[in-house]
Formats: C-alpha cells, structure tokens, sequence
C-alpha cells in the first residue's frame, strides 16, 4: 500500500466511525477530522504495534506469524567495543558494545576469537545471570558466551558479553531486526514537523499482508484518542 493508498483508506475507514454520546444520541455531534501529519503519526504507532506482535509471536513459536518475511528490516552489524568510563558494568569481566541506534530486535549473534573460532552467544536476563552463577561451574561454557543487555543514559542499548574464559574476542557479530522508518504521508517540512527526526514522505517497510492490520489498528488508537467508537458497534449495541 503507497502513502497515498494508506491517506485515502485512512479516510474511507475513519468515516465508517461515528460519536456516540452517553445518551446514544449520534445525530448531532460532529466527527473530528484527522489531517496527514496525525494520520503519519497514528500509522507510524500502529506500525510498531504490529511489529510488536510479530515479534512476540517469534518469542513464542508462533510459526503462522513467524513466516512473515521481514527481509526488509533485516540487517548484519558488527558492534563497536566500548572503552567509555560511564557505562557500569554488571559483570566487572564483561566487555561492553554499543549496539546500532536502529536495533529493534536481535535475532542471532557470534563473537569470534583471535583464530577465526565462532561462538554463539546466549542471551540472558540478570535474574538468570544470579541464578546461574549460583552454579558450580558459574562460567559461559565453552561454546558460548553470555550477553546482558543495558541502558546508556536511556539513549544507547549497550551489550554486556561475558566471555568464555582463556578467549581473546576479536570480532561481534549481530543479525537483527531494525526499527522500521515512521510512515510518512505528506512533506512536513513545510509544517516545520518531524517524526522521529524525519520529515519527507517514507512507505511502510513491513511487509503488504500486514498492512490493512496496521491501518485499521492506526483507526483503532484514532478512535481511542477522540472518544469515538465502531459504527459496526453501535448497531449490535442497538439490536
């Protein structure tokens, strides 16, 4: 679906909405008109709603969401090493890399050693970390690597990796989800207004079967914002 598409659908949806006040009464109130740039915005929150849901589904072995191709969003990086005395380290043998600034979702990562030897890294929460160094081997094993993930002044997601022991890490690799562009309806430079920094016209990324789904979830939180309700609703509410 272009931007122009998602415009006039937008329309065509919004105005099978209409207000309801607490008495049922809808004959005389007015319905509030969205312009582009709200329409961008709502469809750029819907975007990561949806988004979200897919990669819930990738959490929990949904394989009817998980065939979805994101190719679009997929990408390879190699973080930076971080050598900043401001970011704390949790595991004070840990090694710090600041991720890229568009990492959404980390689908599978390596680290190499001095001699070319991959290992897989295994991501853990810091309730796991404690629970595993309760163990008697409290240690990466010796094909892994553990990695925590923190917060650099809520700006920069850092990745903490405790190596295995006795390796020397050359290289970190990361396969990941980026965050997709905002939907962008409309120039806003005119208007002087951004979304997420930008301001020209940008398509949706994901993939067309999902978009109907964001238009309508895009709708869905229009109607929320106004106090509005499904026109589909109040007839079931009638009968």
């Amino acid at each position: 679906m272009t931007t122009t598409e998602f415009s006039n659908n937008f329309e065509v949806l919004w105005n099978s909405y209409i207000t309801k006040n607490p008495f049922g009464d809808t004959t005389s109130l007015q319905k509030p008109s969205i312009d582009e740039y709200e329409k961008s915005v709502l469809l750029t929150q819907a975007q990561y709603s949806v988004l979200n849901q897919y990669l819930y589904a990738q959490e929990n072995n949904d394989n009817a969401l998980m065939q979805l191709d994101l190719s679009t969003l997929i990408t390879v990086a190699k973080p930076t090493i971080s050598t900043s005395l401001n970011i704390i380290k949790y595991d004070s043998s840990s090694l710090t890399y600041i991720m890229p600034n568009d990492v959404l979702y980390v689908l599978n990562e390596k680290i190499k050693d001095t001699n070319n030897k991959e290992y897989i890294i295994k991501p853990i929460n810091y309730k796991e970390y404690d629970r595993l160094l309760l163990l008697p081997f409290s240690a990466p094993n010796k094909k892994q690597a553990w990695r925590l993930f923190q917060y650099n002044n809520l700006v920069n997601v850092v990745s903490e990796l405790i190596p295995i022991k006795g390796i020397t890490v050359s290289e970190y690799i990361i396969r990941y989800i980026k965050k997709p562009v905002p939907i962008i309806l409309v120039d806003l430079s005119v208007q002087n207004l951004t979304i997420e920094g930008r301001n020209t016209i940008s398509e949706c990324q994901l993939p067309a079967i999902l978009h109907y789904e964001i238009l309508y979830k895009a709708i869905e939180l229009a109607g929320i914002r106004v106090g509005i309700t499904p026109q589909s609703n109040n007839k079931k509410t009638e009968e």
